[in-house]
């Protein structure tokens, strides 16, 4: 039964559509979190009347023939590179991104990657770090005597050492 196979592939892709929606359900309050989106392509044509038969009944030409789409097949789950929400979050060193942009971050292996995560934390010996661990590159320590810090728009870090 033809019929019941392309409803199968129909029936597999919105399987992958629900799963894609439940993961961005899963990740909403995920920090930097960029949603993701199922994308589909139908299955090849199966050619069932040529362009150009006549039809037998009545004598007309079929000028496009008859062709039977055989379903659907998953394409790719693309990421949405959209800006999200900003909150505050009172955290003395959170940052958000507005607009594009990344913090690059070194990863145990010497390697760089990007992240959107801006829930950085200071370790003991000041290093500035994402929530995983990773340090942002490049490295900025925060000395223990500073009193507080500042970031400007175009990313540089400022400490103070007296009230401000």
């Amino acid at each position: 039964m033809r019929a019941l196979k392309i409803a199968a592939t129909g029936m597999s892709a919105q399987q992958l559509r629900v799963e894609t929606i439940s993961n961005n359900l899963s990740n909403m309050s995920t920090t930097g979190y960029n949603a993701r989106r199922a994308e589909f392509a139908d299955l090849h044509y199966q050619q069932m009347t040529r362009p150009g038969t006549i039809n037998a009944t009545d004598g007309t030409v079929l000028p496009t023939g008859v062709q039977l789409g055989l379903g659907v097949r998953p394409s790719a789950v693309s990421v949405q590179l959209q800006q999200g929400a900003l909150s505050a979050t009172g955290g003395d060193l959170d940052v958000a991104i507005e607009g594009l942009g990344y913090l690059e971050v070194t990863l145990p292996s010497g390697g760089t990657a990007y992240t959107r995560d801006g829930g950085l934390k200071r370790t003991g010996d000041g290093l500035i770090v994402t929530s995983d661990g990773f340090p942002v590159a490049p490295e900025i320590v925060i000395p223990s005597d500073a009193r507080s810090i500042s970031i400007n728009p175009e990313g540089e870090v400022y400490a103070y050492f007296a009230d401000v």
